[in-house]
């Protein structure tokens, strides 16, 4: 939905009644969107390796050549370090303003909702790798959670955007990635990037969204292992399935859930 929602595909509704509605299907972002899903589909069934990869560039290029809103805006960049006042965003915290009575109930809310947040997404990134023992447990998950964690502190004290997991991750285990030897090159690669900032103008969102929506109808695959016979637990499942969808929020289809 966030896919589809991202290239026109899906917009809200301008008139009354549901509250979304079918976009411009003739447009090129949504034309490219359905072409690379398409061809995703197919490289898979194929077992092509890096099939996702090669769409997303393939469309990028497809991109640059025929949409005027694709451009190159140069290749190297130095990062920034500082704020809108131009002042360094590392270690400008303000802990005891966190602490005080009217923000603190606040602070809570945002660590339940990271709490649940991280625990939702490494569980549907798990499940997709098959990384799950045989009580259906992530295996080493403690170790994910700590690791999810102490990054996220991290970026807070340098002052950079939450580094947690996002569930674009299970675009990587969907292309095979299941070892730290994947992580470790995603963060090689994070890092490169801080200086080729540039190229990413280069990607258009009509390129990452059918790889978005292919980990997304794989992961509603996992709707085929809850146990039918067991009604509440299966019933809870779905809930949680379709809230998530519909508010486009883990921790909120969780909760319901």
């Amino acid at each position: 939905l966030i896919a589809a929602n991202g290239v026109g595909m899906v917009i809200k509704n301008p008139i009354e009644g549901l509250p979304v509605a079918l976009g411009a299907f003739t447009s090129f972002p949504v034309m490219m969107s359905l072409l690379g899903l398409a061809v995703i589909f197919g490289l898979e069934k194929c077992r092509v390796p890096g099939g996702i990869l090669l769409v997303i560039i393939a469309i990028s290029i497809i991109g640059l050549i025929f949409d005027p809103a694709v451009k190159y805006h140069g290749l190297l960049a130095m990062p920034s370090l500082t704020g809108e006042d131009g002042k360094s965003l590392i270690f400008s915290l303000d802990i005891m303003g966190a602490l005080q009575p009217t923000v603190l109930p606040s602070v809570l809310a945002l660590v339940m909702t990271a709490v649940f947040d991280a625990t939702g997404t490494i569980r549907a990134v798990a499940g997709q790798a098959n990384l799950l023992d045989k009580d259906n447990q992530i295996i080493n998950g403690g170790k994910a959670l700590t690791s999810d964690s102490v990054s996220s502190i991290f970026s807070g004290l340098v002052g950079a955007a939450p580094a947690a997991v996002y569930i674009e991750s299970a675009a990587g285990t969907a292309a095979g990635g299941k070892t730290g030897l994947t992580a470790t090159v995603v963060g090689a690669l994070f890092l490169l990037i801080l200086f080729l900032s540039p190229l990413s103008f280069l990607i258009p969102g009509y390129a990452t969204a059918p790889a978005l929506m292919y980990v997304g109808l794989l992961m509603l695959s996992n709707v085929s292992k809850l146990d039918f016979n067991d009604f509440i637990d299966a019933m809870a499942g779905l809930v949680c399935a379709v809230f998530i969808v519909l508010t486009c929020n883990i921790v909120t289809g969780i909760m319901l859930g």
